[in-house]
């Protein structure tokens, strides 16, 4: 459910959850002795605020199922204030209670995938072979979970332009709402809580675009995500991202990462040619940074830069903006040129092999070892040297990630600016204290599934 959107009386407050299942052929039951298939399980961007998997975007994921014989997985998870909210009140009664709080978003997302994990063999898919990908906020969530769930059932991930490297979420930055919230609240004569867990999702909607009339412009949505709840004894994001790059990527089971770029990420976000180029040094530096941190835990990795571009009526000229490369991923083939149709489909069946072996197909090679890119480019994908396709942000991810283990992770607490950064903590102290919530399990220790303590997740 989107605060982007009208409020629409047929939808249900729990019609945020759920999954859409696209299998490629006919659906082989789990003892029929065909070969089990790879899964691919997509997490939609959009600012953690906006986006859903009903949208016509995404309904040509079957195709994608088909092309790469791959089972493909649409996860929906919670957006906005439903699903990452993070208020005092709310952070107290966490502490009193031993949950988490504020990051009910990524929570529907790790239910989703112990559940793809519990259940994929019933509709072909193998349970040893799930690779996450998504784009934006998607491939940010993806990055949450490799930093901080060791035992995630995952093997691969995909980073489309996105990772774990902006500024956390916090209680501080949703005082004013909270506060403007409870001035609308039914029941004045009950604790503030209980007034706010009153208001029906509706009402919230509401409340948030009238307090915020702003919200649907293309900056408004970098307010919401994941807040660190290290206070907690059993909060998800133990310690600041920025810190966990240190150890890069908890999880043993994942072998191996593509993450990456377009050409010109930030040109969606504002027509300002200067504050445009800021935006794309950004996006770039946390892709290379997350880069590093993937080889420093001993994944392979796999970096490109995508330089495909459609037409953006919005924005003419814009070149291969950010998720400009969502259309080529899910192959809507209508508007694009043959060579753009080419081109989507060679990424197609680049991410279906990397699914199934680990290796995005040929000549390809391991960022780790050649530190070289693959440039996606309507008739001329190739393989190119770093410096070619990528500015100084890049590479100051590997400047960074060696500050970090050179000073430990306390020494760039000023970098994120938020105060969440707590003493300097050694490569083995941040393992122990992702690990130090009741049990290293996946999901241990914090609720889990669609009511994450209450009907829309904040009970």
């Amino acid at each position: 459910m989107s605060l982007a959107t009208a409020v629409s009386p047929d939808v249900a407050e729990r019609s945020c959850l759920g999954l859409d299942i696209y299998v490629p052929g006919r659906w082989d039951a789990p003892d029929s002795g065909v070969q089990l298939r790879p899964v691919l399980a997509w997490i939609h961007g959009g600012g953690f605020l906006r986006g859903a998997t009903s949208q016509p975007l995404y309904r040509t994921a079957g195709e994608v199922a088909a092309q790469t014989g791959c089972v493909v997985v649409c996860i929906q998870y919670r957006l906005g204030i439903f699903g990452f909210f993070a208020a005092e009140e709310l952070r107290n009664e966490a502490i009193a209670n031993g949950t988490g709080y504020g990051n009910y978003g990524l929570l529907d997302q790790i239910a989703a995938i112990e559940w793809i994990q519990s259940n994929c063999l019933a509709f072909g898919g193998d349970p040893e072979r799930i690779t996450l990908f998504g784009e934006s906020a998607g491939a940010a969530s993806i990055h949450y979970l490799l930093l901080y769930c060791p035992t995630l059932p995952i093997r691969r991930a995909i980073l489309q332009s996105g990772t774990s490297l902006r500024r956390p979420n916090s209680c501080s930055n949703n005082h004013d709402l909270y506060a403007h919230l409870l001035t609308v609240a039914p029941h004045p004569e009950k604790p503030p809580l209980d007034r706010f867990r009153a208001m029906s999702a509706g009402d919230l909607l509401r409340s948030v675009h009238d307090y915020e009339p702003n919200q649907g412009g293309p900056l408004a949505a970098l307010k919401w995500g994941p807040t660190v709840d290290k206070d907690v004894p059993n909060g998800l994001i133990r310690v600041n991202p920025m810190q966990a790059l240190g150890v890069g990527v908890v999880n043993r089971r994942v072998d191996a990462i593509i993450v990456g770029d377009t050409e010109d990420e930030g040109r969606s976000f504002t027509a300002q040619e200067s504050m445009a180029g800021q935006l794309t040094e950004g996006f770039r530096f946390g892709t290379g940074a997350a880069a590093e941190g993937a080889k420093r835990a001993g994944c392979r990795v796999y970096m490109y830069r995508f330089a495909g571009t459609i037409e953006n009526p919005r924005f003419a000229g814009s070149g291969a903006f950010h998720g400009v490369d969502i259309p080529y991923t899910f192959l809507h083939l209508i508007h694009l040129t043959p060579s753009e149709q080419d081109l989507a489909r060679d990424l197609v069946r680049r991410w279906g092999d990397f699914a199934a072996r680990g290796v995005p197909g040929e000549a390809w090679e391991e960022w780790n070892v050649a530190r070289r890119v693959w440039k996606f480019e309507p008739g001329r994908s190739r393989l190119v040297e770093a410096e070619e396709v990528a500015s100084a942000a890049v590479h100051a991810g590997g400047a960074v990630l060696g500050a970090l283990g050179a000073l430990g992770a306390g020494g760039v607490r000023g970098f994120m600016q938020n105060g969440a950064a707590g003493a300097p903590i050694g490569r083995g102290g941040l393992l122990e204290a992702i690990r130090s919530r009741n049990g290293v399990g996946a999901g241990a220790g914090w609720a889990r599934g669609g009511r994450v303590g209450g009907h829309w997740g904040m009970r």
